[in-house]
């Protein structure tokens, strides 16, 4: 199957998924929501197979890097593994 035909195939469950990603407003600064949504991401990427998993920075990190008006919003990495017979190690990083 090729890119283009499943999408074709599953645009509604694509636009759905989609619509609930960009309805969570994430502002950065100061960092608002990231919680509820690395948390939705974490459950959908195991809806699809992955093992996923969500971290939490530490706040000693967050005092560290951020300003202090922005201390009081966590931050989060989420992992995603998908096994794949035969494939090679492959790393795709994504960010806000």
């Amino acid at each position: 199957m090729t890119p283009a035909s499943y999408i074709d195939r599953h645009s509604a469950d694509l636009i759905r998924r989609l619509r609930h990603l960009i309805g969570i407003s994430t502002v950065n600064p100061p960092g608002e929501n990231y919680s509820p949504i690395t948390a939705w991401l974490t459950r959908e990427l195991a809806a699809l197979g992955l093992k996923s998993q969500r971290y939490t920075l530490p706040a000693a990190l967050l005092k560290q890097s951020l300003p202090p008006e922005q201390h009081r919003f966590p931050r989060y990495n989420v992992l995603g593994r998908l096994a794949a017979a035969g494939a090679r190690q492959t790393l795709h990083f994504n960010a806000h």
